[in-house]
């Protein structure tokens, strides 16, 4: 039995990031794993907003953001989003190079799936990789 289903195959993962490195690495590491989902790469929060609100209506996605950028942070981008009817229950993942606390609590506050640190090597890259892999293939998401 395949326990892989594209039960998500429309669902897309927008990665909001900075760092051009950062979201290579990921895109690459995701890519490696053959998910089939469409990747978008945004380079800051207004960005990333202005992908959302310009995706059909009933699109979905599993969202990759860091913290720390210009224009909007990533807790900026996250107010923002809760605001928004259609995007409210989106999966959103934090992906910080810190376990700060306080930015923790408030990224659980502001209603994230989870807050991973972003690897500072091939293994770790790939364990988040295949936590999102099994988002997009397992997990019944929110439409």
């Amino acid at each position: 039995m395949n326990l892989e289903r594209d039960i998500n195959k429309e669902t897309r993962i927008l990665m909001i990031d900075d760092d051009s490195l950062d979201l290579k690495i990921m895109k690459d590491s995701l890519e490696k794993l053959d998910v089939k989902n469409e990747i978008i790469l945004s380079r800051d929060g207004e960005t990333g907003l202005e992908t959302l609100r310009s995706s059909e209506e009933g699109s979905s996605f599993i969202i990759l953001l860091d913290l720390k950028m210009p224009k909007m942070d990533g807790f900026e981008f996250l107010s923002e989003l809760r605001t928004l009817e259609r995007f409210r229950n989106t999966i959103v993942f934090i992906l910080s190079t810190t376990c700060n606390a306080q930015d923790k609590v408030q990224a659980y506050k502001l209603g994230v799936t989870g807050y991973l640190i972003k690897g500072n090597n091939s293994l770790e890259v790939q364990k988040i990789a295949k936590l999102i892999k099994s988002f997009a293939t397992i997990v019944i998401l929110p439409s």
